[in-house]
């Protein structure tokens, strides 16, 4: 399959974008203005082209701290993900309340997750039997 300039663009604007949104976060950091963040740094490639393969709001995401390129490719904005860094009011996560990295956001079929790396794994896994008992074609990804 080739890909399209304009996909290609739009792939590689959201990696650069999730780059540059690590910078700023370490920024924040240092400022006193976030008080944690894992990168997702080396991993956006492989991020942005898994959720470009799906479709938001109808196949479900159960990312990790490290998947910003995902969650932005999937429709988180830099808005959403910077009010989450902030703990602000209005993140789509948490409403500010989680640490950063806790993606979710309901209209996406995105489903937050815990801290433990590997706790998504389990309800990942109902979803998929899930979409296979009802006969779906949703996709679920973790």
């Amino acid at each position: 399959m080739t890909l399209s300039n304009d996909r290609m663009l739009c792939a590689y604007k959201t990696v650069l974008t999730a780059r540059l949104i690590d910078a700023k976060i370490l920024v924040l950091l240092k400022q006193g203005k976030a008080f944690f963040h894992v990168g997702c740094t080396g991993h956006e490639v492989a991020q942005v082209a898994t959720a470009a393969a799906m479709r938001p709001g109808h196949d479900w995401a159960y990312p990790y701290y490290r998947d910003l390129a995902f969650a932005l490719k999937y429709g988180y904005t830099i808005d959403d993900t910077i009010r989450e860094a902030m703990h602000r009011q209005g993140g789509p996560g948490s409403n500010g309340f989680s640490m950063m990295g806790h993606y979710g956001k309901a209209e996406l079929s995105i489903i937050a997750q815990s801290s433990l790396t590997g706790t998504q794994y389990q309800q990942a896994e109902v979803t998929a039997m899930g979409a296979v008992r009802e006969k779906t074609d949703e996709v679920v990804y973790v």
